[in-house]
């Protein structure tokens, strides 16, 4: 359902999406099966939610429970959108500082479209901290390995 839900929120379809997530959420509570909570979380940020502190909330909460069920997709995904979020929002420091600790765990499957999608975000973030003319924080690591 999670993928069903995604595919068709990327094709504007966002009433559906919404209703095919929270079918989902009603089956993870019938079955207790949260394997994929994370996921479906994640996803109610990018279709169901109705505001920057909404689909912040639920991107902390999916990155949070990701990190606790020790899935390093979901984490990916979720600090991904996360950190695009805070881009869009022109909070540069704390994007890269959710997004960049992630990717650097990874030591496989860094030619996977989500990894490559977070390092160019996470390059894209740098530039636009870079140019926004925002000082860096103490200490701050300056550049990043590139792609």
């Amino acid at each position: 359902m999670a993928s069903a839900a995604e595919l068709r929120g990327r094709y504007g379809d966002v009433a559906a999406a919404s209703a095919l997530l929270e079918r989902a959420d009603e089956v993870i509570n019938i079955t207790n099966s949260r394997w994929c909570s994370a996921e479906i979380m994640r996803l109610r940020a990018r279709f169901s939610a109705h505001n920057f502190e909404e689909a912040a909330a639920l991107l902390r909460g999916s990155l949070a429970l990701a990190r606790e069920q020790h899935s390093k997709l979901w984490e990916l995904r979720a600090a991904s959108d996360l950190a695009e979020l805070l881009r869009d929002q022109r909070n540069y420091i704390e994007a890269r500082e959710v997004l960049n600790p992630v990717c650097e765990w990874f030591n496989e499957g860094k030619d996977t479209a989500d990894y490559i999608a977070a390092r160019t975000l996470l390059h894209e973030i740098e530039e636009l901290h870079k140019h926004s003319g925002e000082p860096r924080k103490t200490g701050e690591n300056v550049g990043i390995s590139s792609l």
